[in-house]
């Protein structure tokens, strides 16, 4: 069964119409966010999950009891292959038959970040027993185009020549794109025309960074990362997926330092899975920079940071830049 497109349901949203299991997967997380958006305006019994965090037995336990002001039970599971690495062999094929006798009007909703599935369980089942929504990224003339209807919905004239300027600073990220416009728009409210000067004095050009990027200068302490976590954050990353790569680096790098010495290096770094000399490279760099003792007192304050965070609520991407302002200084 092909995958539907993300774009058609959101254009034409009837949410009945679409199965009782709903995998969304892809790489344009803005249309996920907007589908997300209306299923919390379409449905009140709704819960919304992180699959990391997230067990068997509660997501079963949340469908056995129906709302009493509503005979739907709608789930959302954010980062559903978190929650798909956690389960054993027998809670797997617990899970999947749950999937296929999932009551009528109920909605499971499993949001995935990887950009393409795989070919095995539990996608192969989950595709018989359910609507598979793939999240692409528009075309450059896709993207165009929908800056364009924001415009006219606001009553500001641009130019084509304009538009393509612009849509070539925004990188076709549509989630970076909405904040840019947001604020041209306020800009140019009161004459309702842009012009280039308006574009260049009121957009950032998006830049192109990858977490890898961050993480490397993140354990070089290079003060450039704040920038990087600046743009992730802007892009659609969520400080939880930051902060698990921030602690399974400097697991691995605490790990090569303990073993070193005791192993030859061919040994080590086939134990740490580094097989390129690039990524080999990289983590001598950041063994150079970081002791033995900065390495533990780091993991120490990522756990600390994680309880402040899930358990006194505090504010989950200020805590992370104050964390890492911490670690850099």
């Amino acid at each position: 069964m092909a995958s539907k497109s993300l774009v058609k349901i959101i254009k034409s949203p009837d949410l009945d119409k679409l199965k009782e299991v709903i995998l969304v997967y892809g790489k344009e997380e803005f249309l996920k966010l907007q589908f997300l958006q209306i299923v919390k305006k379409s449905y009140k019994n709704l819960n919304i999950l992180w699959g990391d965090e997230l067990e068997l037995e509660k997501l079963i336990s949340l469908f056995s009891s129906n709302s009493l002001f509503s005979s739907k039970t709608v789930v959302v599971v954010k980062n559903f292959e978190e929650f798909i690495k956690k389960l054993k062999k027998d809670e797997l094929k617990r899970f999947l038959d749950f999937c296929i006798k999932l009551s009528k009007g109920n909605k499971l909703i499993l949001v995935s970040k990887l950009e393409k599935l795989p070919s095995k369980e539990p996608y192969k089942t989950l595709q018989n027993a359910g609507d598979f929504l793939v999240s692409t990224p528009l075309t450059e003339k896709g993207f165009a185009i929908s800056l364009k209807k924001k415009f006219i919905s606001e009553n500001i004239e641009i130019s084509d020549e304009l538009l393509v300027y612009l849509a070539s600073l925004l990188k076709n990220d549509l989630f970076y794109a909405k904040q840019e416009i947001e604020k041209l728009i306020l800009y140019v409210k009161d004459k309702n025309k842009i012009t280039k000067e308006d574009i260049d004095r009121i957009i950032y050009p998006k830049v192109e960074e990858s977490i890898f990027n961050f993480i490397h200068k993140f354990f070089t302490k290079d003060i450039e990362c704040l920038k990087i976590l600046k743009a992730l954050l802007d892009t659609g990353y969520h400080p939880f997926e930051i902060q698990s790569l921030i602690l399974y680096q400097g697991n691995k790098l605490l790990l090569y330092k303990t073993l070193k010495g005791r192993k030859s290096e061919k040994q080590i770094f086939l134990e740490l899975g580094l097989k390129f000399p690039f990524q080999i490279k990289q983590l001598k760099e950041q063994d150079k920079k970081l002791s033995k003792e900065e390495l533990i007192n780091l993991i120490k304050d990522l756990y600390m940071l994680e309880i402040e965070q899930k358990v006194f609520y505090k504010d989950i991407n200020k805590s992370l830049e104050s964390f890492i302002l911490k670690f850099l200084f």
